[in-house]
């Protein structure tokens, strides 16, 4: 009686087995890595996406809605709009209906539709925030008052 030693063959098959059954969770870890980021906090670093500042407990978050970056105007327009029903437990300090009439030099200059003199420091922070000014001083202008320069204040 003959009998074959398949030993190598089997290890070859369970070589394969466990490669694939490797490749499969390759796939699934990296798919479960995307970004989800509507109405979630910002992550430190490069966000993807739209970072709004909106207020949570009293102090500026940035929360990451999908789309690409809008124009400064559109994103004053977010603001005054405020939070998604998705961002519960959010806030905006911009009030509804303010838009950004124009944008002048130098500095830079931001004039609003509203009275920037009422602004709270929140609603001047998520404007500034929002449109990335963090190393320039910004002159907000309004209903004929002024502000400023101010800079983002949020690390």
């Amino acid at each position: 009686m003959l009998i074959e030693d398949n030993s190598a063959g089997s290890g070859l098959a369970n070589a394969r087995l466990h490669g694939g059954t490797l490749v499969l969770v390759c796939v699934l870890l990296l798919a479960g890595c995307g970004v989800r980021p509507s109405g979630t906090p910002a992550p430190r670093g490069q966000a993807e996406g739209i970072v709004l500042y909106l207020v949570h407990n009293g102090k500026l978050t940035p929360v990451v809605r999908t789309g690409t970056r809008p124009p400064i105007g559109d994103l004053v327009t977010l603001l005054a709009a405020g939070p998604l029903p998705e961002e519960e437990g959010y806030t905006t300090e911009v009030p509804q209906g303010t838009k950004l009439l124009s944008t002048g030099q130098p500095p830079p200059e931001l004039t609003l539709s509203v009275d920037v003199a009422a602004l709270s420091d929140n609603a001047v922070d998520q404007i500034l925030c929002t449109a990335g000014y963090r190393s320039r001083g910004v002159i907000l202008i309004g209903q004929g008052q002024s502000r400023g320069p101010h800079r983002c204040t949020v690390e």
